[in-house]
């Protein structure tokens, strides 16, 4: 039986983390948050907060994928609306 070669999950950006977990989930009726914690080497609980980011509503969803600097640009425009 041949193994695929693992991505090391922990490295992707926790919204995406808790994408790929979800999906797996979907698939496999068997996997849980206790086994995605126990197979990452993590605990439950953070298997909770990561999954946890998937409830947050669609515009902060969205937000936590754009760039770094296109943040920081709608955070300049924030400031700017506010008088700050």
């Amino acid at each position: 039986m041949e193994k695929k070669p693992r991505v090391h999950e922990s490295r992707l950006h926790p919204f995406l983390l808790a994408q790929s977990w979800r999906q797996q989930m979907e698939h496999d009726a068997k996997l849980n948050k206790a086994r995605i914690a126990a197979r990452e080497r993590i605990s439950r609980a953070r298997v909770t907060q990561v999954m946890n980011l998937l409830q947050l509503p669609a515009e902060i969803q969205a937000g936590l994928l754009r760039p770094k600097s296109a943040r920081k640009n709608l955070a300049g425009d924030a400031a700017e609306f506010s008088g700050a």
